[in-house]
């Protein structure tokens, strides 16, 4: 990608490379004298200084306000080829003597900002090349977008064009021809420079172009972004909040909502740049809070720290700061200041009294970042807490986590991605729990005391017991309901095989344990058939 200067800054400097060659007077011998002082250095320097500036801003007072313009490469038919590149080339040069800047596009230039920000799709060339090269102008910051195609007849050659308002998408057709003689190289050359001369300033007010078009268009941009997002669209509304974001960069709603719109659309480094901008105009708790936990999502942790602490200054005694804290010492892999801030959350937060003492230490060793104290309702809580336990094993712990969760009054259905988290904890629970009862079993009755044998399958029964009533209250989404289905049914199967296991343990009837294998093998059964289930759904969910 090539760019000509478009900044003020920039047309400073090509006005004062221009003069500079300019010629000063001769200087008689006493003036050198007082150039060669210390304060007549000064003064010559001082005066030299004031006549670049002077020709400056005659020079940029003759340019006028600044345009820029991405040029999509010119298209064809495949004959017109070479004269549609040819065009292409010629553009910049032709549109620089019209005073407009310009940056070329080429396709082999993949890494272009548009697609780092997960819009432009390698599959959007397909589409309108004039909305192609509108996305494209947005991305890198040019005012509008110009695309084409050349059209070869007997006696002359056409170029149809578009010049696109990157920020109002309005539209305006552009047609020229020249002389089909000569070679291409002079024809492209020809076309190139009609068109330049049809990009007048009427041209690009009726594009939009222009400031005023510019700034009327912005909230308009907006508006479509949050409609956008309002239906779930996110890469139509990263597109529009950007394009309103470029007029007014500074709005402290539309950043904002730029933010989630990128974070939505699997860019979480966009996000934070956007949200560090907004913490910069409103530091507010909640904003800080909330580019914390982008900054993570972004794999920046030091900022993420920086931003939990900037939240913890504004309110000292936060959980929801104090958690974030532990969350970034985790992840730049300070397990130990990590588990700190978590014993300091475990103390603040009163739902969380009865929690067994190892539980900061497994907070701190635990990478799945979704696992969240503070990011559910207080009576919530015991959701993340069981998730946590089944995840590392403690699952007698995970199910009377989930069963407090629901007398607590739980959400209605269970969050789909917290389901298949937890089902997988609640397969593993049932499994070791056959298991057990499978090498229990396979011993001959009174090869065991029966005392402590009972006890043991009273316990083991009581545990299968649970893990099917909690299963049956469980209520999930439609998407993970046939899963669901099949689950509730393993884990009765499993309580249906463990009673009579240990029925047999206290008759002695061989057809005791004959039905409680079969049931257990049904158990794993139906299990394996919930699990493929919910493995689809959550395929076809992505």
């Amino acid at each position: 990608m090539a760019c000509a200067p478009a900044s003020p800054r920039s047309r400073l400097w090509r006005a004062l490379r221009t003069h500079s060659r300019i010629r000063l007077p001769a200087v008689s011998e006493p003036t050198w004298r007082l150039a060669a002082t210390p304060g007549g250095f000064l003064i010559q320097f001082l005066s030299s200084l004031a006549l670049l500036i002077a020709f400056s801003a005659a020079a940029l007072a003759e340019q006028g306000p600044t345009r820029s313009v991405l040029v999509y490469p010119i298209t064809g038919h495949w004959v017109s080829g070479p004269l549609a590149q040819g065009v292409t080339q010629a553009l910049p040069e032709a549109l620089s003597e019209v005073g407009i800047s310009t940056i070329t596009w080429e396709p082999a230039a993949s890494v272009l900002p548009a697609w780092a920000e997960n819009i432009v799709k390698p599959d959007t060339p397909e589409r309108d090349m004039a909305e192609v090269a509108e996305h494209l102008a947005l991305a890198a910051g040019a005012q509008a977008a110009l695309a084409g195609e050349v059209a070869e007849g007997q006696s002359e050659v056409t170029l149809r064009a578009q010049l696109v308002g990157t920020i109002s998408r309005q539209r305006v057709g552009l047609e020229v021809s020249t002389s089909a003689t000569g070679a291409k190289e002079e024809q492209a050359r020809g076309l190139a420079a009609a068109l330049a001369a049809k990009l007048t300033g009427e041209v690009w007010v009726q594009a939009g172009a222009d400031d005023g078009g510019r700034q009327k268009a912005a909230p308009e941009r907006y508006a479509a972004g949050q409609a956008a997002m309002a239906e779930g669209r996110w890469g139509d509304a990263a597109l529009h909040l950007m394009a309103a974001l470029e007029v007014q960069p500074d709005n402290p709603e539309w950043l904002k909502a730029a933010g989630e719109a990128q974070l939505a659309v699997g860019n979480p480094s966009s996000a934070l740049s956007r949200y560090q901008r907004l913490a910069e105009l409103r530091p507010e708790r909640e904003v800080f809070l909330r580019t914390g936990d982008i900054a993570l999502l972004a794999a920046k942790a030091a900022e993420a720290e920086s931003a939990f602490l900037k939240a913890a200054e504004i309110q000292p005694v936060d959980p929801r700061a104090t958690e974030g804290l532990a969350r970034a010492a985790r992840a730049e892999g300070k397990v130990e200041r990590a588990r700190e801030h978590y014993q300091q959350l475990i103390a603040s937060v009163p739902q969380l009294a009865p929690a067994p003492s190892w539980l900061a230490s497994a907070l701190a060793d635990e990478r799945d970042d979704s696992i969240r104290l503070t990011a559910v309702a207080p009576e919530d809580i015991n959701l993340p807490l069981a998730r946590l336990y089944l995840k590392t094993g403690h699952y007698p712990e995970g199910v009377s986590a989930l069963l407090a969760y629901q007398a607590a009054g739980a959400r209605s259905p269970y969050p789909d991605g917290d389901y298949l988290a937890i089902a997988s904890g609640l397969d593993e629970e049932g499994q070791q729990v056959a298991q057990r009862v499978a090498v229990l079993t396979a011993k001959p009755p009174d090869a065991l005391p029966n005392d402590s044998t009972d006890a043991e399958l009273d316990a083991l029964h009581e545990r299968s017991d649970r893990l099917a009533g909690l299963a049956e209250k469980m209520q999930v989404s439609s998407l993970l309901d046939p899963a669901h289905r099949y689950r509730v049914l393993a884990y009765n199967l499993l309580n249906q095989s463990d009673f009579e296991a240990l029925m047999y343990f206290r008759t002695h009837d061989v057809d005791r344990q004959r039905r409680a294998d079969f049931w257990r093998e049904a158990f794993r059964i139906a299990r394996a058939q919930a699990q493929q289930l919910g493995a689809n759904a959550a395929g076809s969910a992505r």
